[in-house]
């Protein structure tokens, strides 16, 4: 699992990574000084980049990614980040 990224360190959503695009919306998993749950961060490049996480209504100080979602098929064989996939009989 990725480790808590501060967001004083780095945004989930880059103004780079938004050059190609006039909006994005991610849902990511978010840490306030009081609770720890999933959200939404929000960008934009219409006239001016800026950014946000979405209507958590607290000061967002940390963020990670979510996981990837269990693969159905798994194979029992390593994939492309080295992890390995059980077989389920």
């Amino acid at each position: 699992m990725s480790e808590w990224i501060s967001v004083e360190d780095r945004l989930p959503i880059s103004e780079a990574e938004m050059a190609d695009h006039n909006y994005l919306n991610i849902e990511v998993i978010i840490a306030t000084d009081s609770f720890v749950s999933t959200g939404y961060f929000e960008a934009g490049n219409t006239f001016n980049f800026w950014c946000e996480f979405k209507d958590i209504g607290e000061d967002v100080t940390h963020w990670m990614p979510l996981p990837e979602p269990p693969n159905p098929h798994n194979t029992g064989e390593r994939d492309g980040r080295n992890r390995i996939h059980a077989r389920y009989q």
